[in-house]
């Protein structure tokens, strides 16, 4: 019937005299020839027509009264008649008793049992009961319910051909077999009704539960095995061997894996009811969200459907699949890039963007700036249809132009048309996406026809404005869609087959896919971090250090910080004992301060550059847990306090040293308020850094410090998310929601009405003030809209404050150096007086070595502080102006630029290092002097004599030469 239908609608109505005349006598199809086969095979009876002996007991039906099947594996199907030689589907065989011929040999036969006859049959019947034969039983059945043989299924059971049987169970408390044709027809065979647990897969194609995910492709598209549930989070590790098997899934029904969707759901789908044995199977959750798991699963709570009382683990969150209405939405309503087609349709013509926005005069603008061309995207010719116009800016964007258009940040119609078209930049070997319908396409539109194409081919067309188009793309699941929804980054065809051949995106590993344009820009878009993790991306984003110098750097830094400052705090530890002048015990306890804040810096660099080896190249998946935990907000502490407390400790420093210039006279330093004094310096310094450190970090100011939160694997929430993202997923999911300004409390507290409860809930992880950057430090580096703006700032100010004060401070303290050594060269010298004396004269030397070494120590002083401060407050300063982005260079920061007076200060602040260095100098030269000597090489050379002076922290080196005498 369906062939007659397709003959009809070519114009021919008498099918017996043109059909398989090995003549063309349509004369515009060639529908007449097409489903003719000549030559050697199996000739079909009662037609012309010649099937292959392949097609042979395939179970379909290729002869038109489908007697390619009546002989099966040794078993017999249907009827042949010897009253006139014609054969006889198991639906015709016997139904009308008041025949001739026909009946006495039906008779004969015995009688299996009786069923309902077919609807069509039904008035051939009295008792509504219809005998079956032997011949009957598990046949092949017609397309139409209505036309089979029975209507409740009974010539379905206990099938003689081993090979047909698809199941076994027990009717009314007996075992039965149930074919494969009585699956999924609604018959009430089974008493547990199994035989109907089916689903549609896509359009055409349903197929019992079983059948799913077993490695074998029933339907056309492959979907059966590409389903949600298929996926291996949703498989458990158990397997057995399922009650349903058909055909090639027969050999492969043992071993599949069990999916977790069917345990304990009180059908047993294996022939061992595994799936049903608690023994094997864990609850999780309660009432409405209870389901079951493998034992010694962990149980998660479940994402609530918005608006209704569905719930979805939240594993499966922002599949493939949309698990319950609403889903979608949300998962798309943190996605801010736009994949909205630029192209409309104007007067029948669809035109791109570029050629109608902002323009007051189209008709003027389209002449000179945009050319209209007609478009034919196959290569053949429809009959009937209407081809479609398209406008595109400027001429020289043609085919065969020297301009392009980069087409992969493009996406729906636009991307199609761009690309089709082959305006294409030539470095984009770029193919055209689209798949056209056939004949069985497009079954999700009802205004369609079949029309002919220039190849002798069916395809579909729909109607639109009273007209015929065909620029619908054919999904692999035998669904359509228009181009506008072609290469959007959203499965619309529900197989991704419409996203599959497109360009202008990046798949993911777990299958998602993300555009181009968010591959390797810092922020994770794929729920598996790959377009942030894969070998594309810089190594800066791999690792907590991007090179191994920043990290050589950070290990030698740290390394002699501790060390240096390690031996001044225990040197300085002891003077502070010996000394008994306020002044020299607060000049002495700012310097231990100084070194105890750059050993903690030694030691923060160490730590960092642990946790960067221990990382490795997996820093990237855990990122966010890392900037959100523990360890990364105590280094940063760390980090902080060991910064500011040398920074505050210089500059309290340089007041003492000024200071002492003024007020030469000593004062008693182990009085009980002198060291009153000198415990409140510590606790001012060391409170005033504590405090810095720890104050962003307190729930209390959270919602001025706290830049998002972080949720783990949850694909809803995929990297970090901060206020704006939730208040976008807030409004996709309680649709009416306004945004406020909502505190982080409120936030988690809408979140968590999200989910269940049924245990912790579903809580973010703050990404504190140190998550920044994986070396977590101080966040400097801010912008107009982040919440630590004014802190940072501040805290910023007062240290780059603190640099200018400590700069100033020994200015004054070089300009009062030279005052003094000018004052007592004039005293010891007094004008006119024209006598010397050489012991003035020695001390005035070494009152003037004395200050030169002081200016020297000052300068640097001065220019290291200027080399760590001041260019990292202009860097700090352009990025708050948006002039560049900084944030990149936190590791160049944390390990380079700030710890460089963590090295230096203990060369500065103290002279046990220069004076180690003098002696070890001095005893090398006499060492080699007194061999070069003993060699004859040198004579009358004298050694050097040092001489130590230690008052004030200076130290004087007199040396005493003669002249240079060479053998």
């Amino acid at each position: 019937d369906d062939k007659k239908s397709i003959f009809s609608f070519s114009g021919t109505t008498n099918l017996d005299n043109y059909r398989c005349s090995k003549k063309y006598d349509c004369y515009n199809t060639r529908f007449d020839e097409m489903f003719c086969r000549f030559g050697s095979g199996y000739a079909c009876k009662d037609t012309q027509f010649v099937i292959a002996i392949s097609q042979k007991c395939d179970l379909k039906c290729d002869c038109l009264y489908c007697d390619d099947e009546s002989l099966c594996n040794n078993v017999k199907y249907g009827f042949s008649c010897h009253f006139d030689t014609s054969f006889r589907r198991s639906s015709h065989m016997c139904h009308d008793l008041k025949s001739g011929g026909c009946q006495n040999e039906c008779e004969s036969h015995p009688v299996i049992r009786y069923c309902k006859p077919g609807l069509k049959h039904k008035l051939s019947y009295s008792t509504d009961k219809r005998p079956l034969y032997q011949t009957q039983i598990c046949d092949l059945p017609e397309m139409l319910k209505e036309d089979r043989t029975c209507r409740d299924g009974l010539d379905q059971i206990n099938c003689l051909d081993h090979n047909r049987i698809a199941l076994r169970c027990e009717m009314n408390g007996v075992p039965i077999s149930v074919s494969e044709f009585a699956l999924c027809q609604g018959y009430q065979l089974c008493d547990d009704d199994y035989q109907n647990l089916c689903t549609e897969v896509e359009g055409g194609c349903v197929l019992h539960r079983n059948l799913l995910c077993n490695g074998i492709l029933d339907c056309p598209s492959g979907m059966d095995e590409k389903l949600d549930i298929c996926e291996p989070s949703k498989r458990s590790h158990l397997s057995c061997t399922r009650r349903v098997s058909v055909g090639d899934a027969q050999q492969q029904a043992t071993h599949q894996s069990i999916l977790l969707g069917w345990v304990v759901d009180g059908y047993f789908d294996c022939t061992d009811s595994q799936d049903e044995v608690l023994a094997y199977w864990e609850q999780c959750g309660a009432g409405a969200t209870a389901r079951y798991v493998e034992t010694g699963t962990k149980c998660e709570d479940m994402f609530i459907c918005p608006g209704s009382a569905q719930f979805v683990d939240v594993l499966y969150l922002c599949d493939v699949k949309e698990d319950c209405p609403g889903e979608e939405r949300v998962c798309l309503s943190r996605k801010d890039v736009s994949t909205q087609d630029t192209v409309y349709r104007i007067h029948g013509t669809k035109v791109i963007g570029y050629c109608v926005l902002g323009l007051t005069n189209y008709e003027v603008f389209r002449r000179h700036e945009c050319s209209e061309r007609f478009v034919f995207f196959t290569d053949y010719q429809t009959f009937g249809v209407t081809i479609p116009q398209v406008t595109f800016p400027a001429n020289n964007l043609l085919p065969g132009s020297d301009i392009r258009i980069l087409c992969k940040y493009s996406f729906g119609e636009l991307y199609v048309y761009l690309v089709c078209l082959g305006v294409c930049a030539d470095d984009e070997d770029i193919d055209c996406p689209l798949q056209h319908p056939d004949d069985n396409s497009c079954l999700n539109i009802k205004k369609k026809a079949l029309t002919i194409t220039s190849t002798n081919t069916l395809t579909t067309v729909y109607s639109h404005s009273g007209g015929f188009y065909n620029d619908i793309f054919a999904c692999s699941n035998k669904k359509c869609i228009t181009y506008d929804k072609v290469c959007n980054l959203v499965d619309d065809c529900g197989d991704r087959s419409d996203e599959r051949n497109c360009h202008n995106h990046f798949t993911c590993t777990n299958s998602d896919i993300v555009p181009l344009s968010s591959v390797c820009d810092g922020v994770p878009d794929c729920s598996d971090y790959s377009d942030e993790c894969g070998g594309s991306c810089s190594k800066s984003s791999s690792y907590i250090f991007a090179s191994d110098i920043l990290l050589t750097m950070s290990i030698a830094f740290g390394f002699f910080a501790i060390l240096l400052n390690g031996v001044v705090i225990i040197k300085t530890s002891k003077e502070i004992s010996i000394s008994l002048t306020l002044m020299g015990r607060m000049n002495k306890l700012m310097i231990l301060l100084i070194s105890f804040g750059d050993f903690l810096m030694g030691v923060y660099l160490l730590t960092i550059s642990a946790y960067h080896v221990h990382l490795s190249d997996r820093y990237c998946l855990l990122k966010y847990k890392w900037w959100s935990s523990f360890p990364c907000a105590a280094i940063g502490v760390l980090n902080t306090v060991a910064s500011q407390t040398s920074l505050f400790a210089m500059t309290v420093l340089s007041v003492i040293r000024v200071l002492g210039f003024r007020n030469m006279v000593p004062r008693d330093g182990t009085s009980v308020r002198s060291m009153i004094k000198l415990l409140t310096l510590v606790l001012l310094v060391l409170g005033a850094s504590l405090i810095i450190a720890v104050f962003p970090l307190l729930d209390i100011f959270e919602d001025f410090f706290v830049n998002g939160l972080y949720y783990g694997g949850i694909p809803l929430f995929t990297g970090v998310v901060d206020k704006k993202e939730h208040y976008a997923l807030f409004r996709a999911y309680y649709a009416r929601f306004k945004s406020p300004s909502l505190s982080w409390d409120n936030i988690r507290e809408l979140v968590g009405r999200m989910f269940t409860k049924d245990y912790s809930g579903v809580q973010g992880n703050k990404i504190h003030f140190y998550g920044n950057d994986g070396v977590c430090i101080f966040k400097y580096l801010v912008r107009k809209h982040d919440p630590q703006l004014i802190f940072s700032c501040s805290i910023l100010a007062v240290n780059f404050t603190c640099f200018l004060f400590i700069s100033v401070c020994y200015i004054i303290i070089q300009y009062k150096a030279h005052l003094s050594r000018k004052r007592t060269t004039v005293k010891k010298n007094p004008r006119g007086s024209g006598n010397t004396n050489p012991v003035q004269d020695k001390a005035t030397q070494k009152t003037a070595n004395s200050t030169n070494r002081l200016q020297r120590k000052v300068a640097l002083i001065i220019a290291t502080d200027f080399l760590c401060w001041v260019p990292f407050t202009f860097v700090c300063v352009l990025h708050l102006a948006e002039v560049f982005d900084a944030s990149m260079s936190y590791p160049i920061f944390s390990s380079l630029i700030l710890p460089i007076n963590s090295v230096i200060n203990p060369l500065l602040y103290d002279s046990i290092f220069i004076d180690t260095g003098i002696r070890c100098y001095k005893t090398l030269f006499n060492v080699s002097l007194e061999l070069l000597q003993l060699c004859g090489f040198l004579t009358g050379v004298p050694k050097y004599q040092t001489e130590l002076n230690h008052n004030n922290n200076t130290t004087s080196v007199q040396v005493t030469t003669a002249e240079t005498k060479f053998s």
